[in-house]
């Protein structure tokens, strides 16, 4: 009987052992575990360029009427403090008008019917912090109304103006509507302009759009700057019907991401679309956020299979 007891001890001391040092395992193998899902978010996201990360949301052909884009602007922006919160850092909002209105060089031409140069007039905000004038001056004047249109200040690129054969005080007219020549955008060239840091992440990769002339065979598109207040209460204040797309580009704190949140965000960006979608058909939002969490979590569930194994075999 004593020996009975004594062995019963034993086995006991020895289960108690076994049991402790499986959970110590358990223990370090969750904390091994962890650390490898924050060190692999840091190196996945390390790899992938910040502004790829950074989003984009664009909304296609929408008036430019200011109610209509009043509207547009708080549903969307409701839309995306309800899906990503505080990950948001910093928001810039741009418009464009479509890119086929035709531009002549004297108040009675006639634009040719196919070819010639285009106008594209757009609004970026903070675009005067992050451009320079290089020759003239910013837009001061308010746009003046007339019986056949509307009279505005403009600046350009410096490359813009080269390519179009423009020079500053120069006055450029822009036809809206092809039923009624007679009716006029008269914008007077009043600066150049170029980026004073082209690399910066403002630009999100379009900076080459703002200040350059596109090619677009058979014609040539001139982009063509206004503040947001000239773009809505001149060019759309007098013709809300155009069209144009809007863009909202996002810049992410990404620093903020952990391992608990990744799946969420992935979740978030993929719902915002959706969501656009359903009040805006043809939205889209542009991001490599989704991918770059979705390949972090495949190569993640990849390297705790070894993990898992070993603490299978141990318990």
């Amino acid at each position: 009987l004593p020996r009975r007891l004594h062995s019963s001890w034993e086995l006991l001391a020895v289960t108690s052992f076994g049991i402790l040092t499986a959970i110590t395992l358990l223990a370090v193998g969750a904390i091994y575990s962890k650390t490898l899902a924050e060190g692999g978010l840091r190196h996945t996201l390390a790899l992938t360029s910040t502004v790829g990360l950074n989003a984009q949301v664009r909304i296609q052909n929408r008036p430019l009427g200011p109610a209509d884009y009043q509207n547009l602007r708080v549903a969307v922006e409701e839309t995306l403090d309800e899906r990503l919160g505080t990950l948001v850092r910093n928001t810039q909002r741009s418009g464009r008008a479509q890119g086929n209105l035709p531009l002549v060089m004297t108040e009675d031409g006639r634009p040719p019917s196919r070819g010639g140069p285009k106008g594209q007039p757009f609004f970026l905000t903070d675009f005067e912090k992050h451009a320079k004038i290089v020759e003239g001056r910013w837009p001061e004047a308010d746009p003046i109304f007339h019986d056949k249109g509307v009279k505005m200040e403009m600046v350009v690129g410096k490359q813009t103006a080269s390519n179009m054969g423009w020079e500053v005080d120069d006055q450029v007219y822009m036809v809206p509507f092809s039923a009624d020549i007679s009716e006029r955008v008269e914008f007077t060239l009043v600066g150049l302009v170029e980026p004073i840091d082209p690399s910066e992440e403002y630009w999100m990769t379009w900076v080459s759009y703002y200040f350059n002339a596109q090619d677009l065979d058979p014609w040539t598109v001139a982009p063509i700057y206004l503040s947001e207040e000239a773009f809505f209460n001149g060019l759309g204040a007098r013709y809300p019907s155009l069209l144009g797309d809007y863009w909202w580009f996002l810049f992410l704190d990404i620093g903020s991401l952990t391992a608990d949140t990744a799946g969420p965000t992935k979740v978030a960006i993929g719902g915002l679309e959706k969501n656009l979608n359903n009040m805006f058909p043809r939205s889209l939002v542009l991001s490599l956020l989704e991918k770059t969490i979705t390949d972090y979590q495949r190569e993640l569930t990849l390297a705790r299979v070894p993990i898992f194994l070993f603490l299978s075999l141990v318990v």
